[in-house]
């Protein structure tokens, strides 16, 4: 009895087809080969999945590599598995000056409040508060201590620098108690120190907290969203987040977990460089992307950042942003808060800084490189190199 067995160096259709007739005529029930005949349908459909089959295999195989894969998808999710991080979307930004006009109480809008500017969503990353007494509030960027400082400058310590400008002002809040202060200050970059613009002179804060306030509102486009999960208890558990195509903020994703019993909350810190940098029973998070262009949450194993408590809820809180298309060149847009109709507002530069991700070309050139660097990076760390 001859068994049939195709050949697997040619797979497409004419040669199957050929393969299928040739063992055909070997066999009494298939003695009449006709365009028109059931048995020739049957083997032109046959060899037509074997082709699609062998097609599938070697696409397969193409793209499961760096190098010979031509999918955007194939190539973020191999730069991915080198351990380089794919960016996603980030909004762009806009500096407004807020007012309202009850000035009766002092008013906190949280972070991630939502406004609208010109029929677009955005939202605020620090606090935003109003004095009582005052129409104007002021934006909280920074909290900690002073280092040194003397009648006209002073030193923060911890203090991010690229939050600030060269051309904006400052207040420099220093609070001891009940007591606040506030000094007007621009930030000297070169000198690493803030300075007094006007003829008050810096006293007595040492002991204090200091706080640096922006005197105009930082507003980014895009829309807040929250996902929820129920943690699985288990080592490394990932969660996607709902968007995909990259428009889930690079810079804009919080994750805060809720005991189901105790209704506790606790947030968890971005540890932007990998678990494995993180320490045992750290509350932190790891954030990826997909090769589909989708945000993914990472939790660790006790050993490398905490594991969320098993049926605890986790919440993932996230903006959705436009990238480099919601740059836009005009200001004095009109602002409105969303949660509260008495704050309104103008634009008072642009609306700038808003960058898509990279595209997927680049990652195929640049990702073997930042793989090799960061092997030596590590190498150099575990040498105890500086």
């Amino acid at each position: 009895m001859t068994t049939l067995k195709l050949s697997d160096t040619h797979p497409d259709y004419s040669d199957l087809l050929m393969q299928l007739q040739s063992y055909a005529q070997l066999k009494d029930a298939w003695d009449v080969l006709t365009a028109s005949n059931t048995g020739q349908t049957l083997m032109e459909q046959i060899a037509a999945v074997g082709a699609l089959n062998a097609f599938s295999a070697d696409l397969s195989l193409r793209e499961a590599f760096l190098q010979t894969a031509m999918r955007d998808s194939s190539i973020y999710a191999g730069a991915s598995d080198l351990g380089v991080r794919i960016a996603r979307k980030t909004p762009a930004g806009v500096n407004c000056l807020l007012i309202r006009q009850d000035v009766s109480n002092s008013l906190l809008l949280p972070s991630y409040t939502a406004f609208n500017i010109n029929g677009k969503q955005f939202f605020n990353r620090n606090y935003i508060s109003f004095e009582q007494g005052q129409q104007n509030p002021t934006e909280t960027l920074f909290t900690s201590t002073v280092v040194s400082y003397t009648e006209k400058t002073a030193k923060i310590s911890g203090l991010p620098s690229a939050i600030l400008t060269v051309e904006e002002e400052y207040f420099l809040a220093s609070t001891n108690g009940p007591v606040t202060t506030y000094y007007n200050v621009k930030y000297n970059f070169e000198l690493n120190q803030f300075e007094i613009t006007d003829e008050s002179v810096f006293t007595s804060l040492e002991n204090t907290s200091i706080s640096i306030l922006r005197k105009s509102v930082r507003l980014y486009e895009g829309t807040i969203k929250v996902d929820t999960f129920t943690s699985t208890g288990l080592s490394f558990q990932e969660y996607y987040l709902s968007e995909g195509s990259f428009t889930v903020s690079d810079i804009d994703v919080n994750v805060y977990t809720i005991d189901t019993a105790t209704n506790a909350k606790v947030f968890w810190t971005l540890q932007r460089d990998g678990l494995w940098m993180a320490g045992e029973k750290a509350t932190v998070f790891y954030d990826r992307t997909s090769g589909e262009g989708q945000a993914v949450i990472m939790f660790g194993n006790e050993f490398h950042g905490d594991i969320p408590v098993m049926g605890n809820e986790i919440n993932v809180r996230f903006a959705v942003t436009s990238g480099q298309s919601g740059n836009v060149g005009l200001s004095k847009l009109p602002v409105l808060c969303m949660t509260n109709s008495d704050i309104k507002g103008t634009t008072l530069t642009t609306v700038s800084g808003g960058a898509d991700e990279r595209s997927a070309k680049f990652y195929k050139k640049i990702a073997p490189q930042i793989f090799k660097a960061n092997n030596r990076a590590e190498f150099m760390l575990a040498a105890g190199a500086r």
